[in-house]
């Protein structure tokens, strides 16, 4: 910040020569170059009424996104040491624009139990415009981010999701063909992406009863298109350049695939949907046990009048929460 102080002041002392000419056009020039200098060194700045609370530094949080450092280290490095000196509390500009961040549990607590005094905000997913990948998949109306009547009713649609047991045969039908692939390989498997390809197929089939087959190597391509979206969401450039996603879209190839793959899937879950309303109407899972029963289907045996839109954007949310970096 000190080195933006020193650039601010020579970029003035640059621009003295210029109003002692007293000519109109270097009055037009000086005062364009001097807006220019000043939103610049906003951009940077923490802004006036945050700057009693500790602030990570915006160009080691940005080249840190951009190293692609391990959270873990990103957090131990920079996040852990502003949180100790503000008591739980700090002010970061990534990922969403100029924050306050609470880590202090008990404050954390009553932020999240009060929320008619502390609703939740969508200024980050404004600023980053409606046709990005994330709005599109996750929108602004799911239980996670909606607030008072609207949270309430997703509330309400949600609690089968939260209070049912474990479904523990429809993740146990995948075992036998995780045990399968291990002794193909006698053995010897990269066990880290053959989790993640589990965790996908497993969250596939309890969130909405559908087949990723990731395990199988993908044969319909809807893993692929699965992580296509989710990179482009977690993409370093994303979080750094988070007010230009619209822009990125068009002139980044990978925020590109990502837009095309969040249309590609969002109509693949609408489809399924469609059909999972049908088979309600025909009374098909009568006899089948909550435990057993995917989650949209218990989301709809609440409220069959939720919205395709309202829908997906749950199977979104819990995706996500299932796991990010699938």
């Amino acid at each position: 910040m000190e080195g933006l102080v020193t650039k601010y002041n020579m970029a003035f002392e640059g621009l003295l020569p210029l109003f002692q000419k007293r000519s109109k056009s270097s009055y037009i020039v000086a005062a364009i170059l001097l807006i220019t200098v000043k939103q610049i060194y906003s951009f940077f700045r923490v802004p006036t009424n945050l700057r009693h609370l500790p602030s990570v530094p915006f160009f080691a949080m940005a080249k840190s996104f951009l190293t692609c450092e391990p959270p873990y280290s990103r957090f131990k490095r920079i996040t852990y040491p502003a949180i100790q000196e503000g008591n739980g509390f700090y002010v970061s500009k990534i990922p969403t624009g100029w924050t306050i961040y609470v880590a202090n549990p008990v404050a954390a607590k009553q932020l999240l139990m009060k929320s008619n005094n502390f609703p939740k905000s969508h200024y980050g997913l404004d600023s980053i415009g409606e046709k990005s990948t994330v709005v599109q998949f996750v929108g602004h109306d799911n239980v996670a981010l909606s607030n008072g009547e609207v949270w309430k009713k997703q509330r309400k649609v949600m609690n089968p999701v939260f209070h049912r047991s474990m479904p523990i045969k429809t993740v146990a039908s995948l075992v036998p063909l995780f045990f399968s692939i291990i002794e193909e390989a006698n053995g010897r498997i990269p066990i880290n992406p053959k989790m993640k390809d589990f965790t996908l197929d497993a969250l596939g089939l309890t969130i909405f009863d559908f087949e990723f087959k990731a395990l199988q190597g993908d044969p319909d391509n809807w893993t692929s298109v699965y992580r296509l979206v989710t990179r482009s969401i977690f993409d370093p450039l994303s979080f750094v350049c988070n007010t230009i996603e619209s822009l990125l879209t068009y002139v980044y190839p990978k925020k590109r695939k990502g837009a095309y793959a969040v249309v590609k899937l969002n109509a693949k879950f609408d489809q399924l949907i469609d059909k999972k309303r049908e088979k309600l109407r025909n009374g098909i899972f009568s006899n089948k046990p909550d435990n057993e029963k995917d989650l949209v289907t218990l989301m709809l045996e609440e409220d069959i009048s939720i919205t395709n839109e309202e829908l997906r954007h749950h199977m979104a949310l819990l995706f996500l929460a299932g796991k990010s970096d699938l």
